[in-house]
């Protein structure tokens, strides 16, 4: 169930909080806050800092994603900032720009991967390989 929608043609800047779900088709600019479900369509932009629980993504995105359950990247997208999620699903055809921090955890902002562990994976190899991935990475033990 869509709670608010922005159709194409309008831009709002500034600060939105929903308490249901986004769906964008137009453009936004500056804080999102989403309580269920943002979905920014193809030809939608948001060009800000975005908490939500589950973001899917088909237009473009410059800023952070921050997601408390999952991030869905669709064929076509455009995201540049880093995108912190438990899940990340990626269809081909997405294009990122930025950092990925999956797993447990990793919607808290002050998150940082251990000294001693391996290095990041660059989004762009995220992509690679079938036509739709699903990557889940459990917490490190301790």
């Amino acid at each position: 169930m869509v709670s608010a929608q922005i159709p194409a043609g309008t831009t709002i800047k500034g600060e939105i909080e929903a308490r249901g779900d986004l769906v964008v088709s137009g453009r936004i600019e500056g804080i999102v806050r989403v309580a269920g479900s943002l979905r920014v369509e193809a030809g939608g932009e948001v060009e800000a800092q975005v908490h939500a629980a589950r973001a899917q993504i088909g237009g473009e995105v410059k800023g952070d994603v921050v997601a408390t359950e999952s991030i869905h990247l669709l064929a076509g997208c455009r995201v540049e900032g880093e995108l912190r999620a438990p899940r990340l699903d990626i269809e081909e055809g997405a294009v990122v720009r930025g950092s990925v921090v999956l797993g447990e955890g990793a919607n808290a902002v002050t998150q940082t991967a251990p000294i001693d562990g391996p290095p990041p994976m660059p989004a762009s190899a995220l992509a690679m390989g079938e036509r739709r991935k699903r990557i889940v990475v459990p917490p490190p033990n301790d």
